[in-house]
C-alpha cells in the first residue's frame, strides 16, 4: 500500500465530504493510518451547517464517491463553486 505524503507539520486537517458512501469510513481509517497526526473530519454533504463552515474555513477536502448522480448532491456542487471563487 502506498504511503500518504503530507507536509511535515504537527497537525494537518483534512475533511471528507460524505455522500453516504459505504467506503467513507475505510477511506478515513486509511488516511489516518497513513499519517497518525492527520485530523480527519467527516461531514455529510447535506449537513448545511457543516458545509457552510467548510466554505468559510476551507481545509484540504476529499469528496467521497457516493452512490448519487451530480444532480442529487447540490450542496457539494455549491461548495465547489464557492471555493472556486
Amino acid at each position: 500500500m502506498r504511503r500518504l505524503f503530507l507536509p511535515t507539520i504537527d497537525k494537518y486537517q483534512l475533511t471528507i465530504v460524505d455522500h453516504y458512501d459505504s467506503f467513507t469510513n475505510n477511506l478515513r481509517a486509511w488516511l489516518h493510518g497513513s499519517k497518525p497526526s492527520l485530523v480527519v473530519k467527516v461531514i455529510a454533504f447535506d449537513d448545511q451547517q457543516a458545509m457552510a463552515e467548510l466554505q468559510r474555513l476551507p481545509t484540504a477536502t476529499v469528496l467521497s464517491a457516493g452512490p448519487h448522480c451530480p444532480q442529487s448532491i447540490i450542496p457539494t456542487l455549491e461548495l465547489l463553486k464557492g471555493l472556486a471563487g
